[in-house]
């Protein structure tokens, strides 16, 4: 019996502990709080589909950074299919506290 009340016990401070992590996951990745968007121009170095994001050689974005080459995020994986190196993109940066990627990547001049 007293074998049965302490793995009843590791459950239960487990599941506390679970349930915990989880309530401060959900609160801290909630980027509708502070989220930001940006327009974002520049010309495709790299896809690297296995990592779901694009090196991109970036025009400077007014109000967040200056022009520079760097990966980043692409948020639907599905919008690398038709980039190739070399392509002129635009897209939106969303950045909050947890993090940054693109999204609504398009192809502006496809590349020589």
């Amino acid at each position: 019996m007293r074998g049965y009340k302490r793995i009843l016990r590791k459950t239960l401070l487990l599941s506390v502990a679970v349930g915990a992590f989880a309530a401060l996951v959900c609160g801290c990745s909630d980027p509708g709080k502070d989220v930001k968007h940006y327009a974002m121009t520049g010309k495709v170095v790299e896809v690297d589909k296995p990592n779901q994001a694009l090196e991109v050689d970036m025009d400077a974005v007014p109000g967040y950074m200056e022009a520079m080459v760097m990966f980043i995020h692409v948020k639907d994986a599905a919008e690398l299919e038709p980039l190739r190196r070399g392509d002129a993109i635009r897209a939106d940066i969303v950045v909050h506290s947890g993090g940054s990627w693109i999204q609504d990547v398009q192809v502006v001049a496809k590349a020589k």
